[in-house]
């Protein structure tokens, strides 16, 4: 079998769609098949084929169509597996020829448009055409790859039966890698990035959206009367950077040197909104948390419906109430002052991050499997 894996994004690990797909590439070759990838021009991956487009978003996305039609046919290529929905729509009619179109589905971009974007003429739209090609590619496609449990209960019975399970995993080696490396060079990262010692640290890892209460988590540390590292970006961030003299930014970092900043905090945030679970969306798998358990970060997080339910409280998590500034400051200062509790969930973390191996997870989805039958 040869599978074919396709983005249209920048090739690295330092982003979550393009690592996803990497990582599944990785699995799927351990375990016999034959693969390529193919995306923008990124960063060098070893032990993969991989086929790089031009950088330029919009030359890709032209490109990205006809070079995956091609490869199918030039190069017998019989399954691709797919990460946006407006690609896969565009795709539909290798299936004609008896290739087969998988869908990384990951999320339903014209849900998010409708509850969380300003209601303008550009955004309907948007959100109309959004809607058009993501039913029809979940509807055509072959097979579906769900990220979460959450995703998979928005299908339909029949996109249901053709779909499998396939959460965000981890590389642990990574992860040890990154705390062996902040162990050696801790001073030199706290110097270079203006992290002072003389309070606690929070760590946030990851770019805000707006489905995310960055608010509550700023105003959370500052009450708390401590440092708060943020590496990743987001909407408003120099007005938050005006308002918060707590929180030190990095901005978009890779992977390695942004596990490392992480490993230097004494808890990890995870400040989502109290309405996500009025709108439907589940957010099992979340990248940023499985890093932190990789990291074994003890955890702080808004209790929502639909968060983690691999999470347990006071053994891997504390809770906060969601929107409460208050409540998630009592929360740090009550995580930070107890040194044996601290202990307890990141010892606990540790040995859950395991669970979440990549290779682990693909095996366990049945995605082998079902492209096997496809």
């Amino acid at each position: 079998m040869k599978v074919l894996l396709a983005i249209d994004a920048p090739i690295t690990y330092s982003e979550a769609p393009s690592s996803r797909l990497i990582y599944i590439a990785r699995s799927l070759k351990k375990e016999g098949l034959k693969v390529e990838l193919i995306g923008r021009k990124g960063e060098e991956v070893a032990g993969l084929k991989i086929t790089p487009l031009p950088n330029g978003k919009y030359i890709s996305r032209l490109i990205l169509p006809f070079l995956i039609a091609k490869k199918m046919f030039t190069e017998k290529y019989t399954h691709v597996i797919i990460r946006g929905a407006y690609l896969a729509f565009f795709l539909i009619p290798l299936k004609i020829f008896n290739r087969k179109i998988i869908l990384d589905f990951h999320d339903w971009n014209f849900r998010e448009i409708r509850f969380y974007y300003e209601k303008t003429l550009y955004n309907i739209l948007k959100s109309i055409f959004y809607y058009l090609t993501e039913r029809t590619a979940t509807k055509c496609s072959d097979l579906i790859i769900c990220a979460s449990k959450g995703l998979r209960y928005f299908l339909t019975e029949e996109e249901r039966e053709k779909s499998v399970i396939l959460e965000n995993g981890l590389d642990l080696t990574e992860a040890e890698k990154a705390m062996r490396e902040t162990k050696q060079h801790k001073e030199e990262l706290l110097q270079k990035y203006g992290i002072p010692k003389n309070k606690p640290l929070a760590a946030f890892f990851g770019h805000w959206e707006k489905k995310l209460d960055i608010d509550t988590m700023f105003e959370g540390c500052k009450k708390a009367g401590i440092n708060l590292i943020v590496v990743g970006e987001g909407p408003d961030m120099e007005r938050y950077k005006r308002n918060y003299e707590n929180v030190i930014f990095t901005g978009r970092l890779p992977k390695l040197l942004a596990l490392e900043l992480i490993s230097l905090s004494d808890v990890s945030i995870t400040p989502y909104k109290e309405d996500v679970g009025k709108h439907g969306e589940a957010y099992y798998s979340t990248r940023k948390v499985k890093d932190y358990l990789g990291l074994g970060k003890p955890i702080i997080m808004a209790n929502v419906k639909g968060r983690e339910d691999f999470l347990k409280d006071h053994e891997n998590a504390i809770f906060y109430r969601p929107g409460s500034s208050d409540d998630l400051a009592e929360k740090i200062k009550m995580v930070l002052s107890d040194d044996s509790l601290r202990e307890k969930i990141s010892k606990n973390n540790l040995g859950l991050a395991r669970k979440f191996d990549w290779h682990v997870l693909v095996k366990e989805s049945g995605l082998i499997e079902k492209l096997s039958k496809i």
